[in-house]
């Protein structure tokens, strides 16, 4: 398999065509008065591609394999984990386990510490060599590797996306860019929300636990992203599959695992 950051330039065409149709289902929903359209759009980016696929399947399936699921389900977050359009499940994983292991420090390649600008997610407009390089992402997760599923999304990972946009931009502008294009660029907010906000201390802030990286919980933003928030908790214990550490903590993600998800 080539270098999986071979492929960052086509990641960030994508990421920009994406982007382009967010401000595009802005300027046409307001100018036509489509709030109907923007709801349900939001609603997908938030469920669908923010809960599912980035929060559930990339974070806490995928990329720390913290619970183990059925064969159907697996298949299910494999799908949503593809929908979130933030690279294939080995790409986004490989850059998140190196984001925990060297945390805030000079190989982290979207620390506040560094540029408030890159953690916000404009960090994937480095150049190749500034990640592999400077920042020193190199491994690839041979446990996601192993699984044929996995490997044939990362194969084609961008063909299906250009598939999909060419296809639907032929049968239907607008569906594509309210329920495709809008609601990933939703999914980009909210992990932009986790890898900005919950390294810099805020309104609502706290700390469980005193590490040496800047990760705190945030109760606004743990509520906002169903879960997610509960970033000091998630870097003490990142095996963990519920982020819940103490009482008057939210975590409805954890509490879907449990119920619907856990092998």
């Amino acid at each position: 398999m080539t270098h999986i950051y071979k492929k960052i330039l086509y990641h960030r065409i994508l990421t920009m065509v994406m982007l382009a149709g967010f401000i595009a289902s802005i300027v046409i929903g307001i100018s036509h008065s489509m709030w109907l359209h923007m709801f349900i759009s939001f609603l997908i980016g938030k469920i669908i591609v923010s809960m599912f696929g980035f929060q559930l399947a990339l974070h806490r399936y995928f990329s720390h394999r913290s619970f183990k699921t059925g064969k159907f389900r697996h298949i299910f977050l494999c799908i949503t984990g593809f929908l979130a359009g933030q690279g294939s499940h080995i790409f986004w994983s490989a850059q998140h386990r190196h984001h925990h292991k060297y945390a805030d420090t000079e190989y982290d390649s979207h620390s506040p510490r560094e540029s408030k600008f890159y953690a916000a997610g404009f960090w994937m407009l480095r150049s190749e060599k500034y990640i592999t390089k400077r920042k020193q992402i190199k491994n690839i997760p041979v446990d996601l590797i192993r699984d044929p599923l996995l490997r044939w999304f990362d194969r084609h990972y961008y063909h299906l996306w250009v598939t999909i946009i060419l296809v639907l931009f032929i049968l239907s502008p607008i569906f594509l860019i309210f329920f495709i294009l809008a609601p990933v660029t939703y999914g980009y907010i909210n992990a932009s929300l986790i890898t900005l906000a919950c390294h810099i201390k805020l309104p609502a802030s706290y700390r469980n636990y005193n590490r040496n990286d800047d990760s705190y919980n945030n109760k606004f933003i743990q509520a906002f992203l169903l879960g997610d928030g509960l970033h000091n908790n998630h870097h003490e214990f990142p095996g963990n599959y519920s982020e819940i550490h103490r009482a008057g903590e939210f975590d409805p993600i954890g509490l879907l695992i449990t119920k619907v998800f856990l092998y």
